[in-house]
């Protein structure tokens, strides 16, 4: 078995290294010319071999994550060849199949309960469903663009491409930079996909996807800019889009009980990590809120931070051309961990000041964080405790841009349109209807593991879980502003170290109800209940067994 895993390996890498080559010179080649279809033919076997091998892999050593991106590598690959094939898009038996396929997959990453899996499985379902649209619309004799095939080989084949050469950088790049190479090839790539669709097939029906590809992965191309013109609706909220740069101060690691006078045995390195940060400005320049999200990390090893919430306030709103300080407040989980060593994650409330400077659209910012805390426990192998003091200081620079994609609509809504239409479609009963909805979130723990959850002592208490899928449907009441929906996650955490492991697995399927009671130009608050059905699996392994 170990020769054959062997094997499929480096078959595995050479039909890889294969499709990242022919796949780049297409890339740069005239589209539609004799080597363009002679390296797609190559391009496409590769990719046939690296899916194949793939689930050879998984299956000699089982493997859920690299079953399910073979599946969608070659779900890829064969819509781009078929669209080719089958440029009358009317479905064979193979057809539908692949796209069955490609959905189920999908859904399986969606559920995965990890991140790359779920941009991953989002992807694939919504071509799947494009996929049946069309073979429904052309099953009708209903009309469809002239040249839609080639806009479904474009993207299909790119996809593969996007695939192939994520994993490439994943093998060699994953450990020095995290999920930005996992993800930074599907959002240089989608937008690449649009500009070679509108380049290469023409008309109002790809004109709009590729806007509303744009619109969900590249939103800075559709944005308007931010002007200043009163409190309006309108300009009550902007969409900003940029980077920062994080410097965390060099903590100290000590042996002994938390609770007793410790001995310093090192100091922590400083750290830094650049993010890609997205949020908001609020209440008409008043507030800031954004999310952080860590790409790349130099210094300490151990110690690094997940996701950050904050929140800016400004007693003097953002204005075009002016310095404006600002008091904020932010949720970030910090994690450290320690050879082979379970992942310690605690949750941090920073206070911060800064300042920032507008000009037109950019946002230029500097502040200063401080988080006071006492020293955390975290387990040595010999069951004895070390304590853990983070770095209480936190500098950051960072830039974002600001957009504005509701402005346009503000014209119909100060002349009563808007509120026209709106009483006319609810009189007309147009305003309620079904809902279907999917998301990501992520769980906390408010206070510790119950007796029978608790890991060994060599673990850390369970704290924060994997992002996890959620998906809803439901059905909206105009008139009471009420939703009523059924709501399924699924939830994992896990921690692990030295030869423990303890993981909790949660299904939950619920029913809620809630009514909305307020709307702050956007802002809508609501009360409501949920009753749940849970079910709770827990395993736990110590000493390996």
């Amino acid at each position: 078995m170990a020769t054959l895993h062997t094997v499929l390996l480096v078959l595995h890498i050479i039909a890889g290294f294969t499709a990242l080559l022919s796949g780049t010179v297409i890339l740069v080649l005239r589209k539609g010319g004799l080597w363009h279809r002679r390296l797609g033919r190559v391009f496409f076997g590769a990719m046939i071999g690296v899916g194949v091998t793939a689930f050879g892999l998984s299956i000699i050593r089982p493997n859920a994550f690299l079953f399910m991106v073979g599946v969608f590598s070659l779900y890829q690959a064969l819509g781009g060849f078929r669209a080719v094939r089958n440029r009358t898009l009317r479905p064979a038996v193979g057809d539908w199949m692949i796209t069955v396929i490609g959905a189920a997959n999908g859904a399986a990453m969606l559920v995965s309960g990890q991140v790359v899996l779920i941009v991953f499985g989002g992807l694939s379902v919504w071509l799947a469903f494009n996929d049946i649209r069309t073979y429904l619309l052309v099953l009708k004799q209903r009309p469809v663009p002239r040249l839609l095939w080639l806009q479904r080989h474009i993207g299909f084949m790119m996809g593969a491409y996007i695939a192939t050469f994520t994993a490439f950088l994943v093998v060699n790049l994953a450990s020095s930079y995290g999920i930005l190479v996992w993800l930074g090839p599907t959002v240089v790539g989608v937008p690449l996909i649009v500009v070679w669709t509108r380049k290469h097939v023409r008309g109002p029906s790809v004109r709009m996807a590729a806007g509303v590809l744009v619109g969900a992965l590249a939103i800075p191309v559709m944005a308007q800019p931010y002007v200043e013109g009163g409190d309006t609706r309108h300009r009550f909220a902007q969409l900003t889009l940029g980077l920062d740069a994080q410097h965390y101060a060099g903590g100290t690691i000590e042996r002994g009980r938390v609770d007793r006078d410790p001995r310093v045995l090192e100091a922590m390195p400083s750290t830094s990590e650049l993010r890609l940060v997205i949020g908001g400005t609020h209440f008409w320049g008043h507030v800031h809120f954004d999310l952080a999200f860590p790409l790349v990390r130099s210094g300490h090893e151990g110690m690094r931070t997940g996701a950050e919430t904050g929140m800016k306030v400004f007693p003097w709103r953002i204005r075009n051309k002016f310095l404006r300080p600002w008091l904020g407040l932010a949720w970030v989980p910090v994690k450290y961990s320690q050879g082979e060593g379970p992942l310690l994650i605690e949750h941090r409330l920073p206070l911060s000041v800064g300042a920032l400077y507008a000009r037109r659209n950019d946002l230029l910012h500097a502040g200063l964080s401080y988080d006071t805390r006492s020293p955390t426990r975290y387990p040595a192998v010999d069951g004895t405790s070390m304590a853990i003091r983070t770095p209480p200081f936190w500098f950051s620079i960072g830039w974002v841009r600001m957009f504005d994609t509701t402005l346009g609509a503000e014209p119909g809504w100060i002349s009563g349109r808007t509120r026209s239409l709106t009483d006319t479609l609810a009189a007309l009963g147009r305003l309620d209807g079904p809902t279907v909805s999917i998301g990501v979130s992520a769980s906390f723990l408010l206070g510790g593991s119950s007796p029978e959850a608790a890991p060994s002592s060599r673990l850390t208490e369970h704290r924060l879980s994997k992002v996890f899928p959620e998906f809803a449907a439901g059905y909206y009441f105009h008139r009471p502003d009420l939703q009523v929906e059924a709501v399924y996650r699924t939830i994992n955490d896990r921690t692990a170290g030295y030869s423990d492991r303890h993981t909790i697995q949660r299904r939950s399927l619920a029913l809620e109800a809630y009514k909305f009671i307020s709307d702050m130009h956007g802002f809508a608050a609501f009360v409501g209940a949920v009753g749940s059905h849970e079910r709770v699996v827990i395993t736990d392994v110590r000493n390996g067994s």
